[in-house]
């Protein structure tokens, strides 16, 4: 600026005493934000494979293929500042000063990693305030530069090498917050830190925010896996430490296979998460819910969260279940209960599906009619093989089932919970998978528009007229899970019992 003074881009303002003011820092924080974002891309194209990273094997100037993936990552740079909530000013200073200058062009073979690391490098240059203490230091500097090191100590024993707290819990939370208030007085006091100093700032509040986004990055999985009908594996994920790290299974489907899934969970992730193309920024948080805002912290130089109407603070992510119990096995959703007849009950010895009334009358609850010129009809008999499928489904989980038993005895109690969720969901889709379609005869466009009710009826009886009355009694224990196959195979022998109107004699 003019007259040798200081301006700063992101605020539009200019002088010295404006960069040690509570407006910048703000913006500041903003600028953080990006930082951190741009960090995340920069571990992701380390995990990339070769064959994903421009110059590594090949420079970009050998064919339209490298041309194709410099455009491909320029553009996700571009989505992902589009996506964060920074104000437009800071993120035209972030594209325009970091990102361009170091962007690779098509005729470049500078490796997109290396690319990156320069923007990062350029991104967390220091502030004019904030240089690095004189090398010729006075004995008020040395002891100044001693308390830095000891705060900076503090911070670094609470995170990992992950940028992850070293104790995963609120406490651990609450130790490393306090480690950072004490370097933060520090920087705002004496108006600067040493690199390392700085350095380790960073990484302590980058591991706030992993800490603070794991409960929404764990809803937006949730809700994923929910679109997908594998939501009741959330919880196994979850004990697995996989849920928020989904984008790995796209990367390396055999990650999934020692979480204890079933086969078919296992195939259907790994397909989903590849046929998306999952990344680590899917799951990244975007806004906060109705209700609550966000207020900056000057000690601790970044943003928590606060409820408008109570006034409850938090620094952990809200989420839209913030203030909602979240009780085990939510995620499996039943199908509605079929329609009975006002007075009935099946025979013993015969199918469940077929109620008699006080009068024999026979009520399919397969089809939803009645009588016994239904149960010699063809659409009842195409109910009835697509009955027979789904205990088929059911018996092909058997041997599955039987090991999952072994593999969570191995595995200890802590487990267990999540695996009885995840099996009691497979076994209703087995029965009742989401999103499916009459599979019975084809019979053109008519007959398949009325068999999907049909199928609907099929899975509510299926679920509440055999699976559900021979489930175990609840709990979440080994014993439940070792009863689960004795019931399953009790659920196909009464499955496959004759109709009424098979028996001899008749009604």
């Amino acid at each position: 600026a003019a007259m040798g003074d200081q301006f700063c881009m992101l605020c539009a303002r200019s002088g010295g005493r404006h960069l040690r003011s509570v407006a910048h820092g703000q913006t500041v924080a903003h600028w953080s934000s990006l930082v951190f974002l741009l960090d995340r891309m920069h571990q992701e194209l380390k995990k990339a494979t070769p064959s994903l990273l421009v110059g590594d094997n090949r420079s970009v100037s050998e064919g339209s293929e490298g041309d194709h993936v410099l455009v491909a990552w320029r553009g996700e740079l571009r989505r992902v500042l589009r996506l964060s909530e920074v104000p437009r000013a800071v993120k035209g200073v972030f594209w325009h000063r970091v990102v361009l200058p170091h962007l690779p062009s098509a005729a470049s073979d500078r490796p997109a990693l290396d690319a990156v690391a320069a923007m990062l490098k350029a991104a967390r240059n220091p502030e004019p305030a904030a240089a690095a203490l004189s090398v010729e230091a006075s004995p008020t500097d040395c002891e100044r530069l001693e308390l830095v090191e000891q705060a900076s100590h503090r911070v670094r024993a609470q995170i990992n090498s992950s940028e992850g707290l070293r104790q995963d819990t609120l406490e651990g939370l609450n130790q490393l917050l306090g480690a950072i208030q004490e370097l933060r007085a520090y920087a705002l006091e004496y108006r600067s830190l040493p690199a390392v100093a700085r350095d380790v700032l960073a990484s302590g509040q980058n591991a706030v925010r992993n800490f603070c986004e794991r409960p929404a990055r764990q809803e937006l999985a949730r809700a994923w896996l929910r679109r997908r009908g594998l939501e009741h594996c959330a919880s196994l994920l979850i004990a697995q430490g996989l849920l928020g790290r989904l984008h790995e299974v796209a990367a390396k489907p055999s990650c999934a296979e020692k979480v204890g899934l079933p086969r078919r969970c296992r195939e259907a992730l790994a397909a989903a998460a590849a046929g998306d193309a999952l990344t680590e920024m899917h799951f990244l948080p975007r806004g906060v819910p109705t209700g609550w805002k966000r207020v900056f912290s000057r000690s601790v130089g970044m943003e928590y969260f606060m409820e408008a109407t109570s006034s409850r603070t938090q620094w952990e992510w809200p989420t839209a279940t913030t203030n909602e119990e979240d009780p085990p096995g939510r995620s499996v959703s039943e199908p509605a209960e079929p329609a009975r007849p006002a007075v009935g009950a099946p025979l013993d010895g015969t199918v469940p599906y077929v109620e008699l009334d006080l009068t024999c009358a026979p009520f399919c609850l397969l089809c939803g009619a009645g009588g016994r010129r239904h149960l010699a009809s063809e659409r009842h008999a195409a109910a009835r093989r697509r009955w027979l499928e789904r205990l088929g489904h059911l018996e092909s989980l058997l041997p599955e089932l039987r090991l999952a038993v072994l593999d969570a005895a191995d595995a200890g109690g802590a487990r267990l919970p999540a695996t009885v969720e995840a099996w009691r969901g497979e076994l209703l889709q087995a029965v009742a998978p989401i999103g499916s379609s009459g599979d019975g005869d084809a019979g053109g466009a008519a007959a398949g528009q009325a068999e999907q009710p049909q199928h609907d009826l099929l899975s509510r009886a299926l679920w509440h007229c055999l699976v559900r009355p021979k489930l175990p009694s609840a709990g979440a224990s080994l014993a439940y899970l070792e009863a689960l196959a004795p019931s399953v195979e009790a659920m196909l022998r009464a499955g496959r019992s004759p109709e009424p109107s098979m028996l001899e004699g008749g009604f």
